[in-house]
């Protein structure tokens, strides 16, 4: 799926820097790049990891690089952006929720 897909548009994700965290305190850093890959980066902005991401049926779905026991796809259920453009995530096989808040740059 290409990142700038219409389905990326109605998730309310786009190629970008996001803070990751809880609305209160900020957990990681990722950029979205617009060839559908992307990095996390750490307080430091140093890099820590990084993968593919896709738009597909409605969910935003992240492939971290490697074949780790912690590195599978993961898939979220995304709302928003709200007028501050947050955009709250929910993973649709847990309980995992975020609050994404984008960086100007």
């Amino acid at each position: 799926t290409e990142a700038r897909s219409p389905e990326a548009a109605q998730s309310g994700m786009q190629p970008g820097l996001y803070a990751v965290g809880d609305g209160n305190q900020i957990y990681s850093r990722t950029r979205l790049n617009k060839d559908g890959t992307y990095t996390d980066y750490d307080d430091a902005m140093r890099p820590v990891g990084g993968g593919s991401w896709a738009v597909r049926d409605a969910l935003m779905c992240f492939d971290p690089e490697g074949d780790g026991e912690d590195q599978q796809e993961r898939c979220w259920t995304v709302s928003g952006p709200d007028a501050n453009g947050v955009i709250m995530s929910a993973r649709v096989d847990s309980d995992e929720r975020y609050v994404i808040t984008p960086i100007e740059e």
